[in-house]
């Protein structure tokens, strides 16, 4: 945690979070951690240990920068700045259907590509990001396979494909995320398209990052808004 909260310090001035705590559940979900509360009532973490979510030994550093560095920083300097005026507050009512998932989701995950260089990751650390990787472009497509009618047998066969080690509970879950239920349907979609398209505009530009970063955590944008920001249209 301290590496990642380091470096981001080094863009934008971090402000205090008042209460942070941590639970465990074991949920039939995708997610491996999730965050929910308020800056009034405090924030908690849950980190799912239901058997289908499996840890890699580097991810729990990678999934710190996605949830506290990224939403839990960013949500926190959203509620400082619509206290003082500086943004609407209606902004605090967020949901994860809401326009501003594609942005909280794809800032998140591309924190660890562009807070540290590959030689100040640890090989775990390494190999963790790039099975992530790995892994949004594998749910992106099978997001789309299940979108276009493609049987469950179909879309299974392209899972084990690319994804060899995988247990079948993991696999069945995945599909039948997508499938099934609405969450599943909308959200999830946003993460491997959301973090092509940061990674796009930030990896490796340092220019950019010292530039837009700051930006990024004052107030909530729609992916337009994103493109006229980054100029990528």
């Amino acid at each position: 945690m301290s590496k990642w909260l380091a470096r981001l310090e080094q863009y934008i001035q971090v402000p205090q979070l008042n209460q942070v705590s941590v639970s465990f559940a074991e949920v039939d979900a995708y997610w491996s951690n999730w965050v929910n509360g308020s800056v009034n009532n405090g924030f908690e973490l849950r980190v799912n240990l239901h058997p289908r979510i499996k840890y890699l030994h580097g991810m729990p550093s990678l999934l710190a920068a996605h949830e506290y560095c990224g939403h839990l920083i960013q949500v926190q300097q959203w509620a400082l700045n619509m206290a003082d005026g500086t943004i609407a507050p209606d902004y605090g009512f967020t949901t994860v259907h809401s326009p501003e998932a594609f942005m909280m989701e794809g800032l998140a995950d591309v924190l660890v590509y562009i807070l540290a260089d590959d030689s100040e990751l640890d090989f775990d650390e390494r190999l963790a990001r790039q099975f992530s990787w790995h892994s949004r472009l594998l749910h992106n497509n099978i997001h789309y396979l299940i979108n276009t009618g493609h049987s469950f047998r179909d879309v299974f066969e392209y899972y084990r494909r690319y994804a060899p080690f995988a247990e079948d509970t993991t696999i069945e879950g995945s599909i039948r995320d997508r499938r099934n239920d609405p969450l599943g349907r909308t959200y999830q979609y946003v993460y491997g398209v959301a973090l092509d398209y940061f990674r796009q505009a930030l990896e490796g530009k340092p220019e950019r990052v010292s530039e837009f970063l700051p930006k990024l955590y004052q107030q909530p944008y729609t992916k337009t808004q994103l493109d006229q920001l980054f100029g990528m249209n």
